[in-house]
């Protein structure tokens, strides 16, 4: 009898529920709607950022589904906040915890944070200021090994070593 209950009965596929399944992502809500497509949408990055589906424990992707829906509601808030051109001490209260609470089921996932270099960044920022001004001709023929002419990389060398030498004097 103790062998029966231990015994796990294989469910058919028929007898699961429509989200188990993947046929429906939220039951009884209409798949096509803005909302449940933005969720789908964020379901599958945030699976394909962690190795895909196939790879994920059920409870990582309950905690993907729950990321997911939080992205969602803060996306949507966010829009109303842009439309208004306000946001209510309530409105940011509940914005402000379901954000924390969206950090946390990423950091459970895996989520670390990472701080870039100041200097990358704006080695970042001026890298991108100079391709804004190259003309068409210039980047079509890739003008320098890098895409910067003679002048720009003058430039951009000078900026760099003010960069360093500032750095080298706050590390002092």
């Amino acid at each position: 009898m103790q062998a029966e209950q231990d015994t796990k009965v294989a469910t058919k596929p028929t007898a699961r529920s429509r989200v188990t399944n993947g046929s429906a992502i939220v039951p009884d809500a209409d798949g096509r709607s803005t909302w449940v497509r933005r969720l789908r949408d964020l379901i599958a990055a945030h699976e394909q950022d962690l190795g895909g589906t196939e790879s994920l424990s059920q409870a990582q992707r309950s905690i993907v589904r729950r990321a997911a829906t939080l992205s969602v509601e803060l996306e949507r808030l966010e829009a109303s906040f842009a439309l208004a051109g306000l946001i209510s001490a309530q409105d940011l209260d509940a914005y402000q915890r379901a954000s924390n609470s969206l950090r946390r089921l990423l950091e459970s996932l895996g989520l670390k944070r990472t701080v870039k270099d100041a200097q990358t960044v704006w080695g970042e920022v001026f890298q991108a200021n100079v391709d804004s001004m190259l003309s068409p001709a210039d980047k079509a023929i890739g003008v320098g090994r890098d895409g910067l002419s003679p002048v720009e990389r003058e430039q951009f060398d000078a900026w760099r070593k003010t960069v360093e030498q500032e750095n080298a004097a706050n590390d002092r």
